[in-house]
């Protein structure tokens, strides 16, 4: 540090001489340093601009500590720094912002205190209907939004819920769901960010109208049962089971759709005489059977150039080859249900039974 000490002198000349000495220090102030800023009260996602003028003749370094990690150095710098710094904190507290500059001999430091808060998360949640058929599909466009995002879930209402996991920032996206009974619905929403949660919901009504949809892929569970009587022989027939149908291909024309239905059968038959000895069988295979569908009819060629009488179920007095039953409307037998009962001779008795209990749409 230099030292100076000045004396002044007037000579018998008239003329002042000025000497030194190297015992007073020169005065060196600390940096100058200006702050200011768009706001000291943020949301987290929000924008901090902050300010700075440092104005030195000597002015070498300096550093911002935002105090989330986040810390800005300067170096080399030359008597005035005129800047803005632009900053966005991800976490939810009071950050008293660190803002130091060196000359080489002094120093400033500054505090700059800032308060941030969080907002409810954006969430959004609309159908593509309100009111469905059974068996429609319901597409749910679903949008949340926050800087902080981090989980969420979607409830049907059915027992059917959707979890979201280690998000970032933004979901937008589109859902879709098949529900398999009627009633009114509360779908809901719920998203986190981390520190608060935001739900909202709509309700979709399922109508009684079945919407019996046709396409590769499709598959329907039934509940199968067949029971057969000959009073006069004292021999009785039962089978019952769950049937798989699953549409394999299609072909289409200008006037109608043809698919092929891969029908699988898992099945118990018991086969009791009139000794009563009851043996029992384990039905398991794959038969096919056709489905035309029309503009007004859907058909079924039940046994797909199988004899009626060879195979269980036969479907053998249904009114045609080519059956057609309407599917569309709901009752208390379910939405597709195939019925007969047949009696021949006074001593014959057969009835056959097809009820949907599920099905997937691809």
């Amino acid at each position: 540090m230099k030292y100076l000490i000045s004396f002044i002198f007037l000579t018998l000349f008239g003329i002042f001489i000025s000497c030194t000495s190297p015992n007073e220090p020169a005065v060196n102030e600390s940096p100058t340093v200006t702050i200011t800023a768009n706001n000291s009260v943020l949301s987290i996602g929000d924008t901090l601009k902050l300010t700075l003028y440092i104005e030195d003749n000597t002015l070498k370094s300096g550093t911002v500590d935002f105090k989330d990690s986040s810390v800005i150095e300067f170096n080399n710098l030359d008597s005035v720094l005129d800047t803005t710094l632009f900053h966005v904190f991800r976490t939810v507290g009071s950050h008293s912002i660190l803002i130091s500059f060196s000359d080489g001999n002094s120093s400033t430091i500054k505090h700059f205190d800032v308060t941030v808060s969080n907002d409810y998360p954006e969430l959004t949640i609309i159908p593509n209907k309100t009111t469905i058929s059974l068996g429609d599909t319901l597409k749910l466009k679903l949008y949340a939004f926050d800087f902080t995002l981090s989980n969420g879930s979607v409830d049907f209402g059915d027992g059917n819920l959707i979890m979201f996991s280690n998000l970032n920032q933004v979901v937008d996206t589109t859902i879709e769901h098949v529900y398999n009974s009627m009633g009114t619905y509360s779908v809901s929403a719920t998203f986190s960010d981390g520190y608060i949660s935001k739900s909202t919901s709509v309700n979709v009504e399922v109508s009684h109208f079945f919407a019996f949809s046709f396409a590769v892929g499709m598959k329907w569970r039934f509940l199968y049962d067949y029971s057969y009587l000959d009073a006069l022989l004292g021999e009785t027939k039962e089978q019952s089971g769950i049937h798989e149908w699953k549409i394999i291909s299609c072909n289409a024309t200008n006037i109608d759709t043809t698919f092929i239905v891969e029908h699988t059968r898992n099945d118990t038959m018991h086969f009791i005489n009139v000794g009563f000895f009851d043996t029992t069988y384990s039905v398991k295979d794959t038969i096919y059977l056709t489905i035309v569908v029309s503009v007004n009819t859907v058909q079924f060629d039940w046994y797909n150039g199988y004899n009626g009488t060879d195979i269980i179920p036969n479907y053998f007095y249904a009114n045609s080859n080519l059956y057609t039953h309407n599917m569309y409307t709901y009752d208390d037998n379910g939405p597709f249900y195939y019925y007969y009962s047949f009696q021949a001779g006074g001593y014959q008795f057969m009835s056959e039974k097809l009820s949907l209990i599920d099905f997937y749409k691809p």
